[in-house]
């Protein structure tokens, strides 16, 4: 079993960690059925990935799990973090920051010059695809 059909077993409300392999993920679900769930969060860590090789490969395989572009923003090799968003569709976007070996996604709304993490409902087709892009 992967990483993503891991998750998928074990989803529920809550916060949910699993682990296959040098790979694990954290999801912050606040419900789940049959069809889809409402993520707060994600969270994909993966042993050995540098953060050069996040840099080049997530926002790209991402933005193909989200269907939609993500754009670098921020890279610093020195301080060991990056940052990559999309585009500002309906006062929210996503946002995908990465030190190489862990990476987190979260969807914020910009509202009154504030930003706040906001959940967001997706098939578990989607997120088992989400997972699988965060890994790679």
């Amino acid at each position: 079993m992967d990483l993503a059909g891991a998750l998928d077993r074990d989803l529920k409300p809550g916060r949910v960690s699993t682990g296959v392999g040098e790979a694990s993920v954290t999801a912050e679900v606040a419900d789940a059925d049959r069809i889809g769930v409402l993520l707060h969060g994600l969270t994909v860590e993966r042993a050995g990935r540098g953060l050069p090789e996040a840099l080049a490969a997530l926002p790209t395989a991402v933005a193909g799990a989200l269907r939609r572009p993500v754009h670098l923003v921020e890279a610093d090799l020195g301080l060991g973090g990056g940052t990559a968003r999309t585009d500002v569709e309906d006062q929210s976007y996503f946002e995908l920051r990465t030190t190489g070996a862990s990476s987190t996604l979260d969807r914020w709304r910009v509202a009154g010059g504030r930003r706040e993490r906001v959940p967001w409902p997706l098939t578990r087709e989607d997120l088992s695809r989400l997972v699988r892009a965060m890994e790679s």
